[in-house]
């Protein structure tokens, strides 16, 4: 579960590591050196003393950090994050431990820097976190909590680690590292009492300070460390269009796995911080011990709101995504990174269990929303251009995809000019067409528009990329449509956001000039406004299909057949959910389901000027409503949507049209339990609109 604020907290977390990572990547080396990145990974464990160990042992923790060193120096330099634990003792010892963070910087003494065996000294400096997970020390009733509200103070201080050890190379750029650690810590005096001044630990005094010793194994890892460089070209290509390097993606980024992976775990546990220090959540006080518990758990299903669960995670998980496209990854490749992201923050990001829908939404959602805003921001971009316009265009790309633009500006390529990609389809692809609308939307409840009738403004973005048919390239996304609604005077801004990208797509009929084509469909479905609330996440099967009565005059169909892994609808009853650490009453259902879709539209040289679209869609409830698989009384449910739509365009000069739109949306939910009835929602509506149209 991720708070609705995880937008801010992501891009907040980039926008810090774009402070800090300029200042490590200072090149004042004389010619001939190299600095090389590092990253470091350990788990630690050992025992506790002084004041907090007067109560606490069994210390555990997980670190991560990132680090540069000068190739041939001893001295390496570095920042980190630590999430560690203790547990309590009897007859605390099964209440939930206190979490101690330290953020740190640090610097380490390398002996014997050019041997496989390497002993070093590490010392580091520390800001200290101790957060208690305990009911035990509540400040306020536990009744009286906000929703995600932690019931503990936390209190902060500062911290001093020695920690030798040895490194050894198992291959290169890699090394096994195990060590000792010696660690103390001052914080503010807590006080060991709750909110009603009772002290659970009888005549135990408060403590402001504490010790740590044991021992740590990790690895050390240097992506790209100064033998696994890739060499560049003798002479820069300058070119417009520069040729392919088969050791580097479409745009010369040279792949790394590590710094993929390294910023994955970075927006992870920078977003857990933020949310530890910034927020004063109750589900960031976590260490190894919330990690092995989450696992033993297992999945369950979350009580976050609509548009956490359907929006905001896939834009998480776009992140993670495009970590990897942006590191030179394909795209296959940053699909495993997107969903590594989402295991890791189910697992080790929160306390809280992990939940399946998070899983998918975050996963699976974040590979079709990353690709999406990655091939948007590339269309922005234009590598041989200079001055106020390159600016422009580098600013326009991070506000699409905030971490293809991050990567851009730390690496320097934002500023550098160099050719761009030679093949359009990695920048801009023939067949590109854009539509924005801009109008009024009449909605009305029931069998009439006139009934409970609201009218608001809205705008809304269309984008064609490629074409299924004119194509000798099918890799995945080449072609694929988005659409995304702005409403105004609605419970959301944003109230739909929907993708269909083909992952392969193959035309058929005759090789100079097909008629169909065929195409395996990823689905993103977000729509969240007062109304009604559907999202999903589908895969299927298209049939694209045009058809040219004349050179002016066309016809084009779409038939779409998708399996939905997981889809959300708003329902009457959806309180009856089985929760784990339920917080709040979701209003919407989860289930798998499937469902199909028809489409034709008519064109004039190249415009739309009418259309047809039909789509059913069934989800079978697994949570909420009456469905509860560990009660025999309880029934399933399902819910059985559709909506159609009828538009028309009239064109009155250039690229402007008028335009007219009938949408009726119908849910019928049938509830197999006889004390409650079934639910049929029906919602006209009708949108007047302004469109302006461009392609190329």
């Amino acid at each position: 579960m991720v708070p609705n604020v995880s937008i801010f907290i992501r891009c907040s977390v980039v926008l810090l590591l774009a402070l800090v990572t300029p200042v490590f990547a200072q090149d004042e080396d004389p010619p001939g050196s190299h600095r090389e990145w590092g990253i470091g990974f350990h788990i630690r464990a050992g025992g506790a003393g002084s004041d907090y160990g007067d109560f606490m042992e069994k210390a555990t923790a997980w670190d991560m950090d990132i680090y540069r060193q000068r190739r041939g120096s001893n001295w390496r330099y570095g920042l980190g994050l630590m999430f560690d634990s203790m547990r309590m003792k009897a007859p605390h010892d099964n209440e939930p431990e206190w979490a101690h963070f330290e953020t740190y910087a640090y610097a380490s003494r390398i002996f014997r820097n050019e041997e496989k065996l390497r002993p070093y000294l590490q010392g580091r400096l520390s800001i200290v976190r101790v957060h208690p997970r305990s009911e035990l020390f509540a400040k306020v009733p536990i009744d009286q909590l906000q929703s995600g509200e932690s019931p503990t103070d936390a209190h902060n201080g500062i911290g001093i680690n020695l920690i030798p050890g040895l490194e050894f190379d198992l291959a290169r750029g890699f090394a096994i590292d195990l060590s000792a650690y010696f660690n103390w810590y001052l914080t503010s005096t807590y006080p060991l009492q709750d909110y009603a001044g009772n002290r659970p630990l009888g005549d135990q005094e408060d403590p402001n300070m504490g010790t740590e010793w044991g021992g740590r194994v990790g690895m050390n890892w240097r992506p790209l460390s100064h033998d696994e460089v890739v060499r560049p070209s003798e002479s820069p290509d300058l070119s417009p269009l520069a040729p392919p390097d088969e050791h580097k993606d479409a745009w010369g980024v040279t792949r790394s796995y590590g710094w993929a992976y390294g910023e994955v775990l970075a927006i992870n546990f920078g977003a857990s911080m933020f949310n530890e220090y910034i927020r004063q959540a109750n589900f960031n006080q976590i260490s190894p011990r919330s990690f092995w518990h989450n696992l033993e758990e297992g999945f369950n299903f979350d009580d976050n709101k609509f548009k956490t669960n359907q929006y905001v995670h896939p834009f998480n998980g776009s992140t993670y995504f495009n970590s990897g496209r942006s590191n030179g990854l394909g795209f296959w490749a940053s699909s495993l990174t997107a969903l590594t992201g989402a295991f890791v923050w189910e697992a080790a990001g929160e306390t809280h269990p992990m939940s399946y829908n998070d899983m998918i939404s975050t996963g699976i959602g974040g590979i079709a929303f990353g690709e999406t805003v990655y091939r948007l921001s590339s269309y922005v971009l234009d590598n041989t251009a200079t001055g106020g316009g390159r600016t422009w265009r580098e600013i326009g790309a991070f506000l699409i995809d905030p971490i293809h633009g991050f990567n851009r500006f730390v690496s320097g390529r934002a500023a550098k000019v160099e050719g761009n990609p030679s093949d359009p389809h990695d920048w801009r692809p023939p067949h590109y067409h854009t539509s924005l609308d801009v109008g009024a939307r009449i909605t009305g409840k029931g069998e009439s528009i006139n009934d409970s009738t609201e009218t608001r403004p809205f705008i809304e973005l269309y984008i064609h990329h490629g074409n299924p048919w004119d194509t000798d390239r099918h890799r995945p996304f080449d072609h694929f449509d988005t659409a995304v609604q702005f409403n105004g005077d609605d419970k959301n801004t944003l109230a739909r956001f929907q993708i269909r990208g083909d992952l392969w797509s193959n035309p058929l009929g005759d090789d100079g000039d097909p008629q169909h084509a065929l195409a395996l469909v990823q689905h993103f479905d977000y729509i969240n406004n007062n109304a009604y609330e559907f999202g999903a996440q589908s895969f299927g099967l298209a049939l694209n299909s045009r058809f040219r009565p004349s050179t002016t005059w066309g016809i084009q169909t779409r038939v779409d057949v998708m399996a939905t892994l997981l889809g959300a609808v708003n329902s009457e009853y959806a309180s009856t959910q089985v929760i784990p650490d339920q917080e709040r009453l979701r209003e919407y259902d989860y289930g798998p389901g499937g469902g199909f879709s028809v489409g034709v539209n008519g064109i004039r040289k190249g415009r739309q000027l009418a259309a047809l679209y039909y789509r059913a869609q069934w989800i079978n409830v697994k949570n909420g409503s009456v469905y509860n698989p560990d009660n025999t009384v309880g029934y399933e449910a399902n819910h059985f949507i559709e909506a159609a739509i009828a538009s028309v365009r009239v064109p009155v000069r250039d690229a402007m049209s008028v335009g007219l739109d009938g949408i009726l949306f119908l849910r019928q939910s049938h509830f197999e339990r006889d004390i409650i009835e079934n639910v049929d929602q029906r919602v006209p509506q009708v949108r007047l609109l302004l469109s302006w149209d461009t392609t190329r």
